[in-house]
């Protein structure tokens, strides 16, 4: 049938059908809004610290500085001046995400009562990322943060402090880049400062509920799941219940099942490999550079690239590990993902139930 043929129904809006529509929203790829200079800063901020610690000899600080630059995330595509408030509020958040890690791995290590910890954490995180206006998956970002420093094999005062330390001294250096930006003129691309509201508002709500209860679900299924890595279940659950467009949960499931399995498919040689530091010097700022210029023009293309960062991380950090942290990591996913998949379909009956009531 042509494009100009006369139909009616569904098929007149969309000629090519269903399946069409929904491969094109799986492979398109949104124009770039400021992404390349987001990479860029993300990859620098990695970069520069990165370097530093291999001269020190401390590749086991490099989770530290992973996250610390997570700092440089928040406040996308905001005016540089604006953008420092809310990026000095979403690096403290994350820096106390990395040391509420490290305490459950002092204190309760591997266990499942430190994963609910996190839970509640990111969930309460979410809600103020959304009240002041932060432009970041910070229910996610806080998950994945906690997540990775809860997992340390042994954890003395002195390397609390250093990794506290780096995590701080990443972040700084990444607000010193934005304060940079700040000097220059603002890009057509970047706008003001989005405006607060209050805290409450957006803190006892049904999503933050819906996304405390997915969180602890998928946190205790894929602690029986896999022990080890069992926060891979709570951050996939909250990729999925930290963000807006419940209908479009099919496509965005889809695109972070793709993701991941292609990227760990791409990561596996790094696995068997065991890279030594300077690969992650090289590696590490270009996947989060990559990341940060795809993950909102092609979802599917940015959970990729976290898949392979995320695992190249985590063989650093734990060597033995090999290519079992990569099968390890699918079977968490799948734990989380269903566990956000049945919270959203949920959600979605709940809301059809109270429109239908709305309207008798």
């Amino acid at each position: 049938m042509s494009p100009t043929s006369s139909t009616s129904g569904p098929a007149a809006a969309d000629p090519g059908g269903h399946g069409q529509r929904f491969w094109r929203e799986l492979t398109s790829m949104s124009p770039l809004n400021g992404d390349i200079q987001v990479g860029v800063k993300a990859g620098i901020c990695l970069l520069v610290p990165l370097l530093i610690l291999l001269g020190l000899g401390r590749p086991d600080l490099f989770g530290a500085v992973g996250f610390g630059a997570f700092s440089t995330l928040f406040a996308r595509n905001i005016q540089p001046r604006a953008a420092l408030r809310i990026q000095a509020e979403g690096g403290s958040a994350v820096l106390g995400a990395v040391m509420l890690g490290v305490a459950i791995s002092a204190f309760l290590p591997k266990s499942v009562a430190g994963l609910f910890i996190i839970a509640a954490y990111a969930s309460v995180i979410q809600p103020l990322n959304q009240a002041r206006g932060w432009r970041a998956p910070a229910g996610l970002f806080m998950g994945f943060a906690a997540g990775a420093f809860s997992n340390l094999n042994e954890v003395t005062w002195p390397l609390a402090g250093q990794i506290f330390a780096t995590a701080l001294a990443t972040s700084l250096f990444g607000l010193g880049l934005t304060w940079l930006q700040s000097l220059g003129r603002n890009t057509p691309a970047t706008s003001p400062a989005p405006t607060t509201v209050p805290y409450r508002s957006k803190l006892f709500t049904a999503d933050t509920v819906w996304m405390l209860t997915a969180g602890l679900v998928a946190a205790l299924l894929g602690w029986l799941v896999t022990p080890e890595h069992a926060y891979w279940a709570l951050v996939c659950s909250l990729v999925l219940t930290t963000r807006p467009l419940r209908h479009r949960w099919k496509i965005r499931t889809l695109h972070r099942v793709l993701g991941t399995v292609i990227g760990a498919v791409i990561a596996m040689p790094l696995l068997v490999w065991t890279p030594s530091p300077w690969v992650a010097v090289i590696l590490l700022p270009l996947v989060q550079a990559l990341t940060e210029i795809f993950v909102l023009r092609n979802y599917a293309v940015g959970v990729m690239f976290i898949t392979v960062q995320a695992l190249l991380m985590t063989v650093i950090a734990h060597p033995a590990s090999g290519p079992d942290v990569a099968v390890e990591r699918l079977l968490a996913t799948a734990v989380g993902l269903g566990c956000g998949i049945v919270t959203i379909l949920i959600q979605l009956l709940a809301d059809r139930r109270r429109q239908r009531h709305g309207k008798d």
